[in-house]
């Protein structure tokens, strides 16, 4: 999450809490669990194209906002009122 503040593009495994944040090429890149191959070629990827890195970078920068403090106190806000109303 830090490195989508960032504006970083992610290379991760497609596991629980990854694909939340990331879908593929939104933002990064996701591998299978224990593909060693796959990551060491999505990680070169990567390095090899500037403008893919820079604009998955800006998809994942983009993309993190909505796990932003403020919106999940707003969230979370709303989510008690509406327990408290009911």
């Amino acid at each position: 999450m830090e490195a989508m503040c960032a504006g970083l593009p992610c290379v991760l495994s497609s596991i629980r809490g990854h694909i939340d944040l990331i879908e593929q090429e939104k933002g990064g890149l996701l591998c299978k669990i224990n593909k060693v191959e796959e990551f060491a070629n999505s990680l070169q990827r990567m390095v090899d194209n500037s403008d893919f890195r820079k604009m998955q970078g800006k998809i994942a920068q983009s993309r993190i906002q909505k796990f932003d403090k403020s919106v999940v106190i707003r969230q979370l806000r709303k989510i008690f009122d509406d327990i408290l109303i009911n």
